[in-house]
């Protein structure tokens, strides 16, 4: 484990992760920042508690999006394959009417 750290609003965060996680973490601080600057320089917001949670709302609504997203996208495949057995199945019903 190491010590990193993370400034959010030009205050220092001290944060133990794993070596390997360092990037990422410095990464995910980064962008953190840049989203509470970001809603604090609207004016919207007032206060750094409040900017805080409506900034990790908004967090949360994105990622509940994207897994809601990777979800479909997981089905998508058995629903195509069930809708092809079934437009082969209808293909083979007129074709034996023809025959």
């Amino acid at each position: 484990m190491i010590t990193v750290t993370v400034d959010i609003l030009g205050k220092p965060y001290q944060i133990n992760c794993p070596k390997e996680h360092e990037p990422l973490l410095l990464e995910a601080g980064r962008d953190l920042d840049k989203r509470m600057r970001e809603m604090k320089y609207k004016g919207h917001v007032v206060g750094l508690e409040r900017i805080a949670i409506i900034t990790a709302l908004n967090l949360s609504y994105e990622l509940l999006q994207a897994e809601r997203s990777q979800m479909s996208l997981d089905f998508a495949p058995d629903t195509v394959v069930v809708l092809r057995d079934q437009i082969d199945a209808e293909l083979r019903k007129i074709r034996d009417l023809h025959e």
